[in-house]
């Protein structure tokens, strides 16, 4: 009887110890969602470190998504730094509704769960086309990507995300010697490639980034990365950076040709402009600018400007923005 109590005790230290020796770290993602439609999500290591707290010692190979049953998510991890490990560049992507937990622990016998890829990728002509049976997104070799067929519309449905266009005064001394340089203005198809990098397709997305810069303003780089999602949205991002003084007055952010081949009545929509020099000189505010040009839609109490995409108002509103936030 003696044996069989002491078995029990040592049985009983063993749990406890596992319990102690055995932690996890759970981060909570929310979104006020308006339909049952998959959210995409995209995190980097460095910003889950700083969630998680450098004191607790991770094992990031087992992390886990879960929903908001506890069922495992498909996920992928991007090796942004293509060092071949988890490091603070490198990014996790996933598709939630509602909510998600993240699941990190610090059991080192956990590894990374794997699923099998929902997207293709296929270079042809210098082209990189990535694929689903649900839609066909093609990306050049600047890293924009264009969507050329969803579901059953196909065409130039919406091109170059996330394109930039840039306009500044090559060779600018303006504050040393009052001298601004030539004039010059580009789009993102008009820089030169620094390096481009299409990630491996995962059960998530499909990561496309591309460095970016524009010989005419030396010191002038763009780095825009698109994560293509398999529920069909894209999230693009944005980084410009400056080696070198650069007079630059046009930086702005857009895609092309939304729609207009499938649609002559296909609209442009733009947030209302804040301030805008034709109405100033008229004397007036950039709202009845644009009501007196039957321009004006409410959405949810706020003003949009909107008007034909391929029958655009006269004059032309492009150059007449000064601060559109």
């Amino acid at each position: 009887m003696k044996n069989i109590r002491m078995f029990f005790v040592c049985l009983l230290v063993v749990l406890m110890s596992v319990a102690v020796f055995s932690a996890e770290k759970v981060i909570k993602v929310v979104t006020d969602q308006k339909t049952n439609l998959e959210v995409p999500y995209v995190m980097s290591f460095s910003e889950l470190l700083d969630l998680v707290g450098e004191d607790f010692d991770a094992n990031w190979y087992s992390i886990r998504v879960k929903d908001s049953n506890g069922k495992d998510l498909p996920y992928q991890l991007v090796d942004v730094d293509k060092n071949g490990k988890i490091s603070s560049k490198d990014l996790l992507q996933f598709t939630f509704k509602k909510e998600a937990k993240l699941v990190v622990s610090d059991d080192w016998d956990l590894d990374l769960l794997q699923f099998a890829p929902s997207l293709k990728v296929e270079e042809k002509d210098g082209e990189y086309i990535v694929s689903s049976d649900k839609f066909t997104v093609k990306v050049n070799s600047y890293g924009l990507a264009s969507f050329v067929k969803f579901n059953n519309a196909e065409g130039n449905l919406y091109n170059e995300l996330g394109t930039a266009r840039v306009a500044g005064w090559s060779g600018s001394t303006y504050y040393v010697d009052g001298y601004l340089g030539k004039h010059v203005e580009t789009t993102s198809s008009g820089l030169k490639v620094k390096e481009l990098n299409v990630f491996q397709p995962g059960p998530v997305a499909v990561t496309v980034e591309a460095l970016l810069y524009y010989e005419e303003l030396p010191g002038f780089n763009q780095k825009i990365t698109t994560h293509i999602f398999k529920t069909g949205d894209v999230i693009v991002e944005n980084e410009f950076s400056f080696t070198n003084y650069v007079d630059i007055m046009k930086l702005q952010v857009m895609a092309t040709s939304p729609l207009t081949s499938l649609d002559d009545k296909a609209v442009h929509i733009m947030p209302m402009f804040r301030r805008m020099l034709w109405a100033e000189q008229l004397g007036i505010s950039p709202y009845d600018y644009w009501k007196e040009r039957n321009a004006v839609k409410m959405v949810d109490n706020n003003p949009f400007i909107v008007f034909p995409a391929i029958d655009p108002m006269k004059p032309l509103w492009w150059g007449s923005a000064l601060d559109p936030l």
